[in-house]
């Protein structure tokens, strides 16, 4: 994913962590990789169920539009959310739930390896 989130970025795009993981810990992350002057803003706090809740919420301090926006999420949850609030989704199949379970909820997208979202990204917007 480094080099994925490097090349989404380079390429102009903004990057937003929205996740139930705490800021700390996202930043850990972003630190170890040396990825933090990559993304923009972390939202936390995002619970099982107030996804879609966070997503508007995003959009407002943001000052975005859902047509500017692409998801990119590992779970169900995150295309149930997507879907309640008009976000285009793209689902990885790396993440906690199978791709096969992924594709049932049919999300704009799926990507079976990080080169892979850019590819989607370009495709939907």
């Amino acid at each position: 994913m480094p080099e994925t989130i490097k090349q989404l970025h380079s390429d102009g795009y903004k990057i937003f962590i929205l996740s139930s993981n705490s800021v700390e810990a996202i930043r850990d992350v972003l630190k170890k990789y040396d990825l933090d002057e990559y993304v923009m803003r972390i939202y936390s706090g995002a619970t099982l169920f107030g996804k879609a809740k966070r997503l508007n919420s995003f959009f407002k301090k943001e000052h975005l539009s859902k047509e500017q926006c692409v998801y990119i999420g590992d779970e169900v949850r995150d295309i149930e959310a997507t879907k309640q609030v008009g976000l285009k989704c793209i689902a990885v199949e790396w993440g906690y739930s199978a791709p096969a379970k992924l594709k049932m909820y049919k999300p704009e997208a799926m990507a079976s390896s990080p080169k892979l979202i850019s590819t989607a990204i370009k495709s939907l917007v």
